[in-house]
């Protein structure tokens, strides 16, 4: 059964595990459910891993009222604010992840991740426990995952694959030390975060 992060629930867990499946392409696409208590050890393994400059990315849910004026339906797709801080050593991600890491990764809402600015590799979190790698080295990110211990399969089940309409899940906003992931843009600015673009979710 996999640990959901604090700002998400899942209608039936026990149908999800720790496990990871490989996609071949012009990229390797590695998609993993991760267990909460592990996120920060792959994270920190990730870069680790890197010897390029890193970028971080952040993924907000538009304000809601802003989406009342971009959305005439119901049926029409919410929003995603994309936002990016560049030239990044590993220390200052480190000091980033050390000090915002626990909010990022148990918010419901927010989607985050680091990449190299070479363009070789990006991990991505995501909702519900759900991480990807893309890659362009094969042999070096291939067995990524079986680090920490989880099981490959040859297909994935996420929890958007257990949803349905009478159960679907749940992701709530997590406060944590008086902040949200709203305040990220401006608490981020010494850094030189910038909005790169608002996209569809």
């Amino acid at each position: 059964m996999l640990e959901m992060v604090k700002g998400c629930k899942v209608p039936h867990p026990e149908r999800l595990f720790e496990q990871y499946s490989v996609d071949k392409g012009e990229l390797i696409r590695i998609n993993a459910n991760v267990n909460a208590s592990k996120i920060r050890t792959v994270l920190e393994r990730y870069i680790f891993m890197q010897t390029d400059w890193m970028y971080f990315v952040l993924e907000l849910p538009t304000h809601s009222a802003v989406e009342r004026t971009l959305r005439k339906t119901d049926t029409d797709p919410m929003h995603l604010d994309v936002y990016y801080i560049d030239g990044l050593d590993g220390e200052a991600v480190m000091k980033l992840l050390l000090e915002y890491g626990d909010m990022l990764i148990n918010d419901g809402m927010v989607r985050f991740g680091f990449g190299r600015h070479d363009s070789s590799s990006e991990l991505m979190v995501y909702k519900y426990n759900q991480l990807m790698l893309f890659a362009k080295d094969e042999k070096e990110y291939e067995r990524f995952f079986e680090e920490f211990g989880l099981q490959r399969v040859d297909e994935l089940v996420t929890a958007w694959d257990t949803f349905s309409h009478e159960e679907p899940g749940k992701c709530v906003k997590v406060e944590h030390n008086g902040i949200t992931i709203y305040d990220l843009p401006e608490k981020l600015a010494p850094l030189g975060i910038y909005f790169a673009e608002r996209r569809e979710e």
